[in-house]
């Protein structure tokens, strides 16, 4: 009789696990507030906007905040307000969301792809002096899944060069590595607050930095060229409406107000996990460093053994999971140079501009992000905001899928 439920077999789990988003009488009373005592945000920066971009500020310890419509546009405003241009070079990682290499792209510069760490799937530092050239104007260090890389090394890197370090944070909502929060260690750190994210607003993003003259460049960008001095229809340089509305800003005062419980929570549930899967064949848990003191925990990755695998596919295993009863995700299928975008080179009126038109992405070769889209198999954060009876049903299932790994070389 067949063990695994994929197969026909009993799942652990039949009841879901904890869901996303998590609102409440919080949001409900900002979105009331907007709605009935306010102006909706229309013609200064206001009401709620004025006091989310004070709070995420103060929670990060950062000096100065810049609400936007995405983290998209706060990486490319950021890129801009750096200097960065056309035939420029930005190292990004080859493991993260696209909108890190394309933000780039929408300047007219060239990203250039450094490969990641095994264990922590953030940016391999050994390899970014290789990558530096006379071009390199900029680096992106992504916060991958809420971890913070070794910004001290980067910086020890970039800052004699005059290189600037933007800081990816997407996912990386209340995360604090060496004393310090995203937005202290670079020009500025750019947040996300689409649907999944620690903190929702369905669409939304802001920028953190300390930098009073870059927060000024990135604002104005952001309102259409205006400045805080100037006249309301007097503008200064080009840029164009990326806003966030107030009644986005009403949601997230109520989201922010959970961060802190909800970052403790994941922080707990994931060092459960990270300590059961040790003693499961065939997978492993990525590494937090220990100099990290507050992982943000966006997603928990582990890791399939391919060895002990051996001619099952990760899709197999992952819809072996999945048929327990518990969500799991494959992730990035290949690294961001493979992407349709760079071998064809459809880059919008910047198609045509050398260097960019003449670089070859072809030619890139990252072996460990290639293993990592390979093996890496993703639970999205809301599984950690479960009771400690989910967490061990997550690993009953892995360590169910790992024990009938046969069963998976003969079913269809």
């Amino acid at each position: 009789m067949p063990n695994l439920a994929i197969n026909g077999g009993q799942a652990i789990r039949t009841k879901p696990f904890s869901g996303w988003p998590v609102y409440g009488a919080e949001e409900e009373q900002g979105l009331r507030e907007v709605l009935f005592k306010s102006k909706w945000g229309i013609g200064a920066r206001v009401g709620k906007i004025a006091e989310f971009e004070e709070k995420f500020s103060r929670y990060h310890s950062a000096k100065f905040a810049i609400s936007c419509v995405n983290c998209s546009v706060g990486l490319e405003v950021m890129l801009k307000a750096a200097g960065i241009g056309i035939g420029d070079e930005v190292i990004v990682p080859s493991y993260t969301f696209i909108a890190t290499a394309t933000a780039v792209l929408q300047c007219g510069a060239i990203p250039v792809f450094a490969d990641i760490d095994t264990d922590t799937f953030l940016i391999d530092i050994s390899k970014i002096k290789s990558l530096i050239t006379k071009k390199t104007k900029a680096i992106i260090p992504v916060y991958f899944a809420g971890a913070i890389p070794d910004m001290a090394e980067i910086n020890k890197i970039c800052q004699p060069q005059d290189i600037a370090v933007i800081e990816d944070a997407a996912q990386a909502h209340g995360a604090k590595r060496d004393g310090l929060y995203p937005g202290s260690f670079g020009l500025g750190a750019g947040f996300s607050f689409q649907y999944s994210k620690n903190m929702a607003s369905n669409e939304g993003g802001i920028i953190l930095t300390n930098n009073e003259a870059f927060a000024e460049s990135c604002r104005s960008k952001i309102w259409h060229g205006r400045r805080k001095d100037g006249l309301w229809y007097e503008h200064f340089e080009l840029g164009s409406n990326y806003r966030l509305t107030e009644l986005q800003a009403a949601v997230l005062l109520g989201q922010l107000g959970r961060l802190r419980e909800q970052t403790e929570r994941r922080a707990e549930n994931a060092a459960f996990l990270d300590k059961g899967i040790k003693s499961i064949e065939g997978f492993k848990a990525t590494v937090a460093h220990p100099k990290q003191e507050i992982h943000a925990r966006h997603l928990y990755i582990i890791r399939m053994d391919r060895e002990y695998f051996s001619g099952i596919s990760k899709d197999a295993v992952i819809k072996a999971i999945n048929a327990e009863g518990l969500p799991a995700y494959p992730g990035y299928g290949f690294p961001l140079y493979k992407n349709p975008l760079f071998k064809d080179k459809k880059f919008g009126v910047f198609s045509g501009i050398e260097p960019l038109k003449s670089y070859d992405f072809q030619k890139i070769s990252n072996p460990n992000s290639e293993q990592a889209c390979l093996e890496s198999i993703w639970f999205m954060q809301p599984l950690l905001l479960g009771e400690n009876n989910d967490m061990q049903d997550i690993l009953s299932i892995l360590e169910k899928v790992s024990q009938n790994r046969e069963e998976l070389r003969t079913s269809k």
